[in-house]
């Protein structure tokens, strides 16, 4: 159990669930206001990625000059990129949260 534990905290000590957890807000609510400017028109993946990608090396650059280790905050902006879909959303849905992006309409 104890190795199950270790495994556990060596994993969080390389990443900053906070940084990933502010780069995904902002994104969100960086896309959000793209969402309200674009009216009925839909921001692209590509769109999506991109801010998500600039958010996050903006937020890096500010994390790192005022003393973030820098090798987690680079493993971190990589998780950071998908960290939204595979982390944030279920734990929003699951608490009954409909916090998402205008999608197509089927």
């Amino acid at each position: 159990m104890d190795i199950i534990f270790d495994f556990i905290k060596d994993l969080a000590s390389h990443f900053d669930f906070a940084y990933m957890l502010v780069v995904n807000v902002v994104t969100y609510l960086v896309i959000k206001f793209i969402d309200e400017l674009n009216k009925e028109k839909i921001v692209p993946t590509w769109g999506k990625r991109s801010v998500t990608a600039l958010v996050g090396i903006m937020i890096a650059v500010a994390a790192c000059v005022l003393g973030a280790d820098k090798t987690v905050i680079f493993y971190s902006f990589f998780v950071s990129l998908v960290s939204w879909d595979i982390i944030f959303k279920p734990i929003l849905k699951m608490l009954g949260e409909k916090i998402d992006y205008k999608k197509e309409k089927e």
